[in-house]
C-alpha cells in the first residue's frame, strides 16, 4: 500500500480507459502518503484528463508544497495557468522557473 506506487498504477488504468479505477487508486495513493508530491502530482495529471482544470491546479499548488522546487510540476503549472488565463498566476510560475534554472531555455 504504498502511496506513490498506488498513484502510479492509477495513472496507468486511466490511460487505459479505466477511470473509476484509476481515481480510486490515485485517491487511496493519497490516503497514504498525503506529503508526497508524486502523488498530488499523478492526481493533477488526473483531473486534467478529465478537463477539470481548477482541481488540476490545485493539486498541482499542493504537489508544490510538499516539493515547492520541482521543475515538472511548476511546468505542468504554468502550462494550466496560461490555458486557462491566469496571466498572474501565469507570471508568478514562469518567475520561479526562471530562478530556479536561469540558463534553461524553458524558463
Amino acid at each position: 500500500n504504498h502511496g506513490e506506487t498506488l498513484s502510479m498504477k492509477g495513472l496507468i488504468l486511466n490511460s487505459l480507459g479505466k477511470k473509476e479505477e484509476a481515481l480510486e487508486s490515485i485517491r487511496n495513493g493519497i490516503k497514504n502518503n498525503m506529503t508526497s508530491h508524486v502523488v498530488w502530482h499523478v492526481y493533477g495529471l488526473y483531473q486534467r484528463s478529465e478537463r477539470k482544470y481548477d482541481e488540476a491546479i490545485k493539486a498541482y499548488k499542493k504537489a508544490l508544497q510538499c516539493e515547492k522546487d520541482s521543475l515538472t510540476i511548476l511546468r505542468d503549472l504554468s502550462l494550466l495557468q496560461i490555458q486557462m488565463r491566469d496571466l498572474e498566476g501565469y507570471k508568478e510560475t514562469r518567475h520561479q522557473l526562471f530562478n530556479l534554472k536561469p540558463g534553461q531555455r524553458q524558463s
